[in-house]
């Protein structure tokens, strides 16, 4: 299957059905031939979802480190349990060891990318404040424009050595990388406080240039920063487009992600424009919220068909 590029992530179903055989029948019944294991499945739960997906035909396309969930992670919401750009030494090593075997198991199912969080800065306020001055629709004024900027500051002034400390992370993981054949897909993230910001993937693409690290684009991300007024929706792929080798779909309803696609809400996402955007290889996985039906998901796949876009 390798000329197989669309998917769906398992992180629909994965919240309410833990049973892996039924995880992978829920998923393949939408109809896309690939799949993307998110991080939220167990080790006891991982070898019956992937002979699942073996025995229905679906390719495994990518993993969101980190896969299978750390024992004890303290919270179930978050991807890792430890940060790539951790300044703590000991705390950086134990993602990198978290990321590395996740690498491996994509290698060894032949997966092609591994979905990667970086980690975040401490901040008090951050995009939530943000969602308020959207709701009010004040997000345009003077005020509003000056609390984006003033949050923006203090996410510079908190970031130390957390950009350096990523990338020493990704030079660690990169013959892993190499030795698997998977690449390293660096995601663009939500809130403000998580790293990288469109600034430091910046500086990250340059120290790396010709590893194994590349992007993966996250269309409802960058259009809730957007909408937020944080990062210029087009900025992303203008930028890094030409380094994705894979993308997240879903859309947008003012800040909130995970919809079903179209989801016909307020600044929603243009998929068109993004399609365009991306290489022909790059791997296009939808990622749904647990919230949406499945016949709202089953729809979201035949539209993105219907678009050309899967």
């Amino acid at each position: 299957m390798a000329g197989v590029r669309f998917g769906v992530s398992t992180c629909w179903r994965s919240r309410s059905i833990s049973d892996g055989e039924r995880l992978a029948e829920a998923v393949a019944a939408l109809g896309a031939p690939g799949v993307e294991i998110d991080y939220r499945i167990s080790a006891a739960n991982l070898p019956s979802l992937l002979a699942a997906l073996r025995r229905l035909g679906a390719a495994v396309l990518s993993i969101h480190a980190v896969c299978p969930a750390p024992e004890g992670k303290e919270n179930a919401q978050v991807a890792e349990a430890w940060q790539l750009d951790d300044e703590d030494d000991h705390a950086r090593g134990a993602a990198v060891r978290d990321v590395a075997a996740t690498l491996r198991l994509a290698g060894s199912i032949g997966a092609r990318a591994v979905v990667v969080h970086a980690g975040m800065v401490k901040m008090d306020r951050d995009v939530h404040e943000l969602q308020k001055l959207h709701d009010m629709g004040a997000l345009d004024s003077p005020e509003g424009r000056r609390r984006v900027d003033e949050l923006k500051r203090a996410r510079h002034a908190r970031r130390g050595r957390g950009v350096s400390q990523l990338i020493r992370s990704l030079e660690e993981l990169d013959p892993v990388a190499r030795e698997a054949k998977v690449w390293i897909a660096l995601e663009n993230r939500y809130y403000l406080r998580e790293t990288p910001t469109f600034e430091e993937m910046a500086v990250v693409f340059a120290r790396m240039e010709g590893s194994m690290t590349r992007y993966w684009h996250d269309t409802g991300h960058a259009r809730a920063q957007a909408n937020l007024g944080i990062t210029p929706f087009e900025a992303w792929l203008e930028n890094f487009g030409r380094l994705a080798v894979g993308v997240h779909l879903h859309d947008v309803d003012g800040y909130t992600d995970h919809q079903a696609i179209p989801a016909g809400g307020n600044n929603g996402v243009d998929f068109n424009w993004v399609a365009g955007r991306l290489p022909e290889e790059a791997l296009r996985i939808v990622e749904l919220s647990d919230r949406v039906t499945d016949e709202a998901a089953r729809s979201t796949v035949e539209w993105l068909r219907e678009k050309g876009i899967a």
